[in-house]
C-alpha cells in the first residue's frame, strides 16, 4: 500500500456520462501492477506514447473492515487509469476514457468545490478504523484521514462527487443487478 500511495503521490504533482470502459487490461505481472500507477498516459491502451500529464487521482485507502481499497488516474487525454487492490469488484487494473466535456466537467467540479483552498492534510485521527483517501487535482494534493472530524463536510462530497464522474462503481461495485 504505501509503494501504491507512494507512486500516486509523485503522479498527482507533475451530471455527464460515465466513462467508457476498455476492455483490454494489462498483465497482473506488468510494471504498473509491480510498483504502482505510472504518471505517463504511454502505461495504458490509450496513451502509447501521447506524453499525456496527470490531470487528476483519487486512492481510496483501506480501514479494519471491508472498505474498497483502490485508485484511479485521470490523464490529459481523457484515459481513466483503474487499479483496485482489495474488497473490490476489478482487482487490477482496468482502463476507460473520459470525453472532453467529462474532462471540463471534472475541472469544474474540483472549482466549484474549491480545491484550492483545502489544506493538504487532514490526518487528526480522532477515530483509527476509517480508510485515508488522497485527492490531487493539477498540482495540489489533500492528504483526508476519514477518521479526522476537523476535515471539512465538502471535502468528503468532493471525494464522492469525483467517484460518481469518474464512474468508479464499474469497478469496485460491479455491474447493477
Amino acid at each position: 500500500m504505501t509503494r501504491l500511495v507512494l507512486v500516486l503521490l509523485v503522479a498527482a504533482s507533475c451530471a455527464t456520462a460515465p466513462p467508457a470502459v476498455d476492455s483490454e487490461r494489462t498483465s497482473p505481472h506488468s510494471d504498473a501492477a509491480a510498483g504502482g500507477l505510472s504518471a505517463e498516459a504511454g502505461a495504458g491502451p490509450r496513451g502509447a506514447g501521447s506524453g499525456a500529464q496527470v490531470v487528476a487521482a483519487l486512492y481510496r485507502g483501506p480501514c479494519l473492515g471491508r472498505c474498497p481499497e483502490y485508485q484511479v488516474v485521470v490523464f490529459s487525454h481523457g484515459g481513466v487509469q483503474y487499479r483496485g487492490e482489495r474488497n473490490v469488484a476489478v482487482v487490477g487494473e482496468a482502463w476507460g476514457s473520459l470525453t472532453q466535456e467529462q474532462l471540463t466537467a471534472l475541472d469544474n467540479l474540483f472549482a466549484e468545490f474549491h480545491f484550492q483552498d483545502f489544506a493538504s492534510r487532514y490526518e487528526h485521527l480522532d477515530t483509527t478504523d476509517l480508510p485515508l483517501v488522497i485527492l490531487s487535482w493539477r498540482n495540489k494534493l489533500v492528504r483526508h484521514a476519514h477518521g479526522d472530524s476537523g476535515a471539512p463536510r465538502e471535502l468528503t462530497d468532493l471525494e464522492d462527487a469525483v467517484d460518481r464522474l469518474l464512474n468508479t462503481a464499474q469497478w469496485v461495485k460491479g455491474p447493477e443487478k
